[in-house]
């Protein structure tokens, strides 16, 4: 069995910890990340194969499994990837796991209410005009995440 990766999956990123008492970001402080060589780069889909089936499955789907394994020890993480668009268009941005926050050029399109809807990647759906050229993405999230940013509603 070999499932088929999220349509437009975002990568790679730049991740690293952050304390699990830091405060949580806001616009000025998402403006102001500038991800350096201490941040991890993590490529999706992981490349290295996992041993347990289920694991393994959503690693191929898109999903990253133990930041605190990949990035250092954490429950909190922040990522930054840019995703560089020939024309403005709007996608769908979609998240699931463990994404608490996200933020498209410094604005913030999404924060999780709490509320748990599952584990699954879209388990929100979100649609965002996104503008020619570099667009600079900003997760926060815990140790198990998924996001893309698919041309369609339902991919």
């Amino acid at each position: 069995f070999k499932p088929d990766a999220a349509a437009g999956l975002v990568s790679p990123w730049k991740f690293k910890g952050v304390p699990n008492d830091a405060p949580a970001l806001d616009e000025k402080a998402v403006q102001t990340l500038k991800p350096d060589d201490s941040w991890k780069t993590i490529v999706i889909p992981e490349p290295e194969p996992r041993s347990h089936w289920w694991q393994e499955q959503v690693r191929q789907e898109g999903y990253v499994m133990g930041l605190d394994k990949l990035v250092g020890s954490g429950q909190k993480f922040i990522g930054v990837a840019t995703v560089e668009l020939d024309k403005a268009c709007t996608k769908y941005l979609n998240t699931g796991a463990s994404v608490g926050a996200v933020w498209i050029n410094g604005k913030q399109v999404f924060k999780d209410s709490g509320t748990t809807k599952g584990f699954h990647g879209g388990r929100e759906r979100l649609p965002i005009q996104l503008p020619a050229g570099d667009n600079t993405i900003v997760v926060e999230t815990g140790g198990n995440f998924i996001l893309n940013l698919a041309d369609e509603l339902w991919w």
